[in-house]
């Protein structure tokens, strides 16, 4: 059970960690001109995507039991996990994630809504692990949560602003951030 358990808490956690690096993070940090190259090393890029990858290959290849009483485990982990960032500002006067920082006005605000969302996908998991041990549901369920999980990820540098899905997606030629109007050869 302890396996299950820890699945459980890892799944959805995968899930959050690469939707805030993907739509929290870099966005705000390529907003604020800070260096975000290093965020698309092997190493950032495999805890960042490759955990939620793995993650999903393994729910949908051998979909665990997932059941909702377990729920409370992953809410106590998200808790432990802002305890530990309070603890770590505590000792380095530094918040690794900016919207942890409790000093912010809308502190409380940011930890309701990470919790809520983890919750949420909890239960996405629980969903994806009923449909999934259904034989007949598989051959439009793991496309359909492979692609999604596609969606989450993001494995360059964003573009221009005025491009999000285009950027997102990589279609767009990246511009030089710090020459206006120049393009890499």
């Amino acid at each position: 059970i302890a396996t299950l358990v820890l699945f459980e808490v890892s799944y959805p956690m995968s899930v959050l960690v690469t939707a805030i690096v993907t739509f929290v993070l870099i966005p705000v940090a390529y907003r604020h001109h800070h260096p975000i190259g290093r965020m698309f090393g092997w190493r950032p890029l495999m805890l960042h995507n490759g955990n939620v990858l793995m993650m999903q290959l393994a729910m949908l290849s051998a979909p665990p039991p997932v059941t909702l009483a377990h729920l409370p485990y992953a809410v106590l982990f998200g808790c432990c996990y802002t305890v530990f960032a309070w603890y770590w500002f505590w000792r380095t006067r530094v918040f690794y994630y900016f919207f942890l920082d409790y000093h912010r006005a809308y502190a409380v605000v940011a930890y309701l809504g990470l919790l809520a969302t983890l919750a949420m996908l909890y239960g996405f998991g629980y969903l994806i692990a009923v449909i999934a041990r259904h034989e007949s549901s598989r051959w439009w369920t793991y496309p359909c949560i492979m692609l999604i999980t596609l969606c989450i990820m993001r494995f360059r540098e964003p573009t221009a602003p005025h491009h999000p899905l285009r950027g997102a997606l990589g279609l767009v030629r990246q511009p030089d951030r710090f020459k206006p109007g120049a393009f890499p050869p």
